[in-house]
């Protein structure tokens, strides 16, 4: 029995494909997920519905599958998931690199985690990484810092990774303390992971405009940078903007639940000793605004007992205007 191939697709277009998504880390991942992060629908449903159930098949062989041969036009769909994921993930998608034995050397990286005293238990998601290493770890079921280097360990000693979650890897392999503190709340030459970094890079991942509106609030001097091409958010997004916050900067406090009782302290000492708390991120604006998303978190009860005519008049009263 013969399928007609109706998908327009050619045996070396598709042999090409499946030869460069081959080495994608998105092998594993179902393609409905892949397709909707592209705007790209494929309608079958299942476990085993991932490009690692395709890839090994030529193109005869693909028009006998159960869902693709009562539709052939879905080959056509499977190409262009793999195509729109390799572009979209650059450097996810042609990051596959072969490299020799040296890469063995990545075992040291838990090494470098323990001497650090950075906990293997960290959560993913409260680390400062690109939108599309965070949305891979959420596929691969990676939450925190030790599944992170241990799905490292199961890869292929012929394949790493490139850009984001290769520095990532990187930073411990070569126990970079600067780079890991790009990514991890880590203070160079410290030991352990510090509350203040952390709302540090809370306050780094604010898109321009959600930065821009809470370091007006909080009383910030904005340069010409942070306004240049930024728009004022709509009084829908302010109120999306303080949610979102707030519940990021919980999850933040209750990780460092001991050092957020020092920090409540220091809020309410203010002035200097709060200013020293905050130091470290090196930078008057963003430590304007991580204290006032510190207030706004740990004080808002306090503060609509004073003041119940909403968050503007609330962070008036708490900073003097």
């Amino acid at each position: 029995m013969e399928i007609e191939n109706t998908s327009g697709v050619t045996p070396e277009e598709w042999d090409n494909i499946r030869g460069r998504f081959r080495h994608s880390l998105m092998v594993k991942t179902e393609l409905y997920k892949l397709g909707q992060n592209i705007d790209v629908t494929w309608p079958l449903r299942g476990k085993d519905e991932v490009p690692l159930k395709y890839l090994p098949l030529t193109l005869d062989e693909l028009l006998f599958v159960p869902g693709i041969a009562e539709n052939p036009t879905r080959i056509r769909t499977l190409v262009d998931i793999f195509a729109e994921t390799l572009a979209f993930d650059d450097p996810f998608g042609e990051m596959a690199e072969h490299v020799d034995s040296s890469s063995k050397k990545d075992e040291s990286a838990y090494k470098v985690m323990q001497e650090l005293e950075v906990p293997a238990e960290f959560p993913i998601e409260l680390c400062r990484i690109s939108p599309e290493t965070r949305q891979f770890c959420i596929s691969e079921g990676l939450e925190t810092i030790g599944s992170f280097l241990e799905f490292t360990q199961t890869m292929a000693q012929s394949v790493v990774v490139g850009g984001d979650f290769r520095a990532f890897l990187n930073s411990f392999v070569h126990k970079d303390e600067r780079a890991i503190a790009s990514f991890l709340p880590l203070r160079p030459s410290r030991k352990g992971l510090h509350l203040p970094e952390a709302l540090g890079h809370l306050v780094e991942n604010l898109s321009k405009e959600e930065y821009l509106y809470f370091l007006e609030t909080f009383g910030g001097q904005p340069t010409a940078d942070d306004r240049k091409g930024v728009a004022k958010l709509a009084p829908e997004e302010v109120a999306a903007a303080e949610a979102s916050v707030v519940e990021r900067c919980e999850k933040v406090f209750n990780w460092f639940s001991d050092q957020t009782d020092v920090l409540r302290d220091r809020l309410v000492e203010g002035g200097s000793s709060l200013e020293r708390y905050f130091m470290h991120l090196e930078n008057p604006n963003k430590e304007t605004v991580a204290i006032g998303l510190s207030r706004m978190t740990l004080e808002p009860k306090e503060v609509e007992e004073e003041k119940p005519k909403g968050f503007l008049a609330r962070l008036a009263a708490l900073f003097g205007r």
